[in-house]
């Protein structure tokens, strides 16, 4: 299991003229020991819509990370989405809604009939930009 260290450093980016690709960062907390519910919900759902929107080209990929339990408690999930650019993510709720509309067309999809409110909580979304990346051939400096 590779262990991943995020810093506080991501912040919301606008630099569209060295940018690779968008990063969408969603942080997650889990309440009520439904960690369970929580898997379910983000493999059944966020991950399926994802993955349809990968095969639409919409996005270039996508990870879900779970911290390692410490002190700070604050979340516990970590879910990345990249877009290929700024356009893309502009037009995300245009591409995204017929995707989840055609996999989950009665809403989503839950374990032990827990509602989302109940096993989780949203923090704040983060946008970051990608400066450089070992996946591109070239990354560009500023």
């Amino acid at each position: 299991m590779q262990k991943i260290t995020l810093t506080c450093f991501i912040a919301t980016v606008s630099l569209n003229c060295f940018c690779q690709s968008i990063w969408v960062i969603d942080f997650a907390k889990t309440k009520n020991n439904k960690r369970e519910e929580m898997l379910y919900y983000i493999e059944n759902n966020w991950k399926a819509y994802r993955n349809a929107a990968l095969r639409a080209g919409y996005i270039k990929s996508y990870l879900v990370l779970e911290t390692i339990a410490d002190t700070t408690n604050d979340y516990n999930f970590i879910l990345l989405t990249e877009f290929p650019d700024s356009a893309s993510l502009a037009k995300v709720e245009e591409n995204f809604s017929p995707i989840m509309k055609k996999i989950s067309p009665n809403g989503a999809r839950l374990l032990n009939s827990s509602r989302p409110n109940d096993f989780r909580l949203l923090l704040p979304y983060k946008q970051a930009a990608t400066i450089f990346s070992s996946s591109n051939k070239k990354s560009k400096n500023k």
